[in-house]
């Protein structure tokens, strides 16, 4: 699979509202969930992560250089996903992965 890749394009982490810098840049079309993995040896103590979407941030950075200010995932409008085309190239093959699934219990 080919995917078109996107000049100008980074992804950054962000510590208490600090960029990290840029840990990728130049990258293929397509989607990109965030996740982390940690891994800590049985004497110490556990890792924690905390990933904050919005609305309320904690930390918002305060300068984003010319790159567009990021709005909280609450705000992003939702959008329909072909997958049999992606980044203008139709795929042979394509699984679908939602970010999320809300599922209702029964009472």
């Amino acid at each position: 699979m080919y995917l078109l890749r996107c000049a100008g394009s980074e992804i950054c982490f962000f510590k208490n509202g600090i960029c990290q810098g840029s840990a990728f840049k130049d990258l293929n079309g397509g989607r990109y969930y965030p996740a982390a993995s940690m891994y800590t040896l049985p004497n110490q103590s556990n890792c924690v992560v905390k990933f904050n979407f919005g609305p309320d941030f904690e930390a918002f950075p305060e300068d984003f250089g010319e790159r567009p200010i990021p709005r909280p995932m609450v705000e992003v409008p939702y959008h329909g996903f072909d997958g049999s085309v992606q980044n203008g190239i139709p795929l042979a093959s394509t699984r679908m992965c939602p970010m999320l699934k809300v599922v209702k219990e029964n009472d």
